[in-house]
């Protein structure tokens, strides 16, 4: 009796099958990427009011080593007749122009200060011991040009320049704090501790150009309030629209969220809308309305 023929195995896909398989991958696809985008950039905030958090601590710890006085914000060269200098860890001392900026004078209060202060980006070269003067001046002074995290320095430790938050002594010849003014210098001196901004994230603008820099989300070492002796930006919805056409600005905006992750003088941090940072009663310790402002 004769065996009837088996058909051989069948092998592979056809065409269309293919097709299918590959259409129902793109979809998945289409539908998973910007789930996994999402995902990534609430991890990226996360990790950012976690940063916000570790900066508070070393920010007290700060006022501890230094009786109760805060973390000066932008400083003059000299104050009361002193020069402005830093000592680090890794063995220099640096004055202006890199002991004015917060950064290196806040560097031994935070494990991984760089890492947090360049979350945006690459970290730059950071000085070592082995280093000579003059490479760790170079590699210091790029550190400090354009952190992810700006202060408050205005209302909060104060600002040279323009923002009078150290003004000249006729009797010393020399710029000390303006205290008793517009400005916290003292962590008795908070009012609000809840409600008053230290730390926020910084992007870099001059005007309306936000590539004046290399890096277009370049940060920066201080924080523009909406209000400083003048009306610096406003919220318009979830942007911020920079009313400075000559000035450097550092502008609170978030880089991961429309939401900006602040921190505040009593350690907690949050992220806040543009229309909420467009509060003075945030940024000002005296400030009794949303509009306040100071004038020299």
């Amino acid at each position: 009796m004769r065996r009837p023929v088996q058909s051989k195995p069948k092998l592979g896909f056809t065409l269309i099958e293919l097709l299918v398989v590959i259409s129902i991958i793109a979809l998945l696809m289409g539908i998973l990427l910007p789930a996994l985008g999402k995902a990534r950039k609430a991890a990226q905030q996360a990790k950012g009011l976690s940063n916000l958090r570790q900066m508070m601590i070393g920010y007290n710890l700060y006022q501890q080593d230094h009786d109760g006085q805060v973390l000066w914000g932008y400083t003059p060269p000299t104050i009361a007749g002193n020069p402005v200098q830093t000592q680090t860890t890794t063995g220099h001392t640096f004055g202006i122009p890199v002991a004015e900026r917060y950064a290196w004078r806040f560097e031994r209060y935070v494990n991984g200060v760089w890492d947090i202060l360049h979350s945006h980006q690459a970290v730059p070269d950071i000085p070592t011991t082995s280093d000579s003067p003059s490479d760790a001046f170079l590699k210091a002074y790029n550190l400090s040009l354009y952190p992810s995290i700006g202060i408050n320095s205005v209302y909060v430790g104060g600002h040279y320049g323009p923002f009078d938050g150290f003004r000249l002594s006729p009797s010393l010849g020399d710029y000390v704090p303006n205290r008793g003014q517009h400005v916290v210098f003292r962590a008795i001196e908070a009012q609000r501790p809840s409600e008053l901004i230290v730390f926020a994230e910084a992007q870099a603008r001059l005007g309306d150009d936000p590539a004046f820099s290399d890096d277009p989300q370049a940060g920066l070492h201080f924080l523009t309030p909406p209000h400083a002796n003048g009306e610096r930006w406003r919220a318009d919805g979830d942007r911020f629209d920079n009313l400075m056409p000559v000035s450097i600005a550092g502008i609170p905006e978030g880089r991961y969220s429309t939401a900006t992750n602040t921190a505040f003088f009593d350690g907690h941090a949050a992220g806040l809308s543009a229309s909420q940072l467009d509060d003075m009663r945030l940024w000002a310790n005296k400030a009794k309305t949303a509009d306040y402002d100071f004038s020299p």
